[in-house]
């Protein structure tokens, strides 16, 4: 195989402060969240408007709130509100039935990453904390309860705190893995008329939030939603289909995606990431 079809294939790789960042909170964070999807945050973060605010309905242990927090700790000096009451019975997608009070464990985890002066936890339901964030929203991380009605009230009930132009996220909602948030994305998210620039990272789908779509804005939607039907389907059909699959859209697709709002790619940014990373 020559070396161009080796590096077409392979595509753009993470950038290596990413990778360093990833191992650091693998070692401390337990969670469910790719390498990939925590660069997707990071960089929304790093490129959140600078003393913006970012809700994240669901934090679990802090593996998310982590990725956010080191974003925003590099340039933006947003406001993180990490929404979860930390009380109850773990949902199944974190693979255990004991009962699970995580504040001691996320607050213990984002001292280690020495992002605890940037996070407002709040330690309610979401439903329940809707007055305790004032703000307009910049970026809204939807990775709570996974029931259909309890993702779809998380949705319309803060959907209209997001700014236009703001990011919307749900994270587990690529794959019939949790049909609540599929369904939502199938339903409400990509036939949506306030959305565009609709893309998905590992199990995230993103989009930013507009006053009014155009024509154009919902077909290429649509497109993005044919190519996550794809993305879907990869394990019922053969090798080497799978394979051509994970280059085009994984390694290359994707990752053009990711660059877009990737802080490295904004020179202004560069010298204030550096030097935060560095200490």
């Amino acid at each position: 195989m020559s070396s161009k079809l080796r590096e077409f294939l392979r595509g753009k790789q993470r950038p290596t402060m990413i990778r360093e960042l990833a191992r650091k909170i693998d070692v401390s964070v337990s969670g469910f969240l790719s390498d990939e999807e925590g660069e997707l945050l990071y960089n929304l973060g790093a490129t959140c408007p600078r003393g913006g605010t970012i809700v994240e309905i669901g934090s679990w242990k802090g593996r998310s709130t982590c990725w956010f927090g080191l974003g925003v700790q590099a340039h933006s000096h947003a406001k993180i509100y990490a929404v979860d009451p930390h009380v109850g019975i773990e949902p199944p997608e974190h693979q255990t039935e004991r009962p699970g009070y995580t504040i001691d464990a996320f607050q213990t985890n984002i001292r280690t990453m020495g992002i605890q002066e940037l996070i407002i936890p709040i330690n309610k339901y979401s439903h329940n904390a809707l007055n305790d964030v004032c703000e307009e929203i910049d970026v809204l991380f939807i990775d709570g309860d996974h029931e259909y009605e309890s993702v779809h009230q998380d949705f319309e009930l803060w959907f209209p705190k997001l700014k236009n132009e703001g990011i919307i996220a749900f994270h587990d909602s690529v794959g019939k893995g949790w049909p609540g948030v599929f369904r939502l994305m199938k339903e409400e998210i990509f036939p949506s008329r306030t959305l565009k620039e609709i893309r998905f990272i590992g199990t995230i789908t993103y989009g930013k939030k507009v006053e009014k779509n155009t024509l154009s804005d919902r077909l290429k939607n649509r497109v993005v939603q044919g190519i996550k039907w794809l993305h879907e389907m990869r394990s019922k059909v053969p090798q080497p289909y799978r394979a051509i699959e994970h280059h085009l859209i994984k390694r290359r697709l994707q990752r053009r995606w990711i660059e877009k709002i990737n802080p490295f790619n904004h020179p202004s940014l560069d010298v204030s990431l550096s030097k935060n990373h560095k200490k």
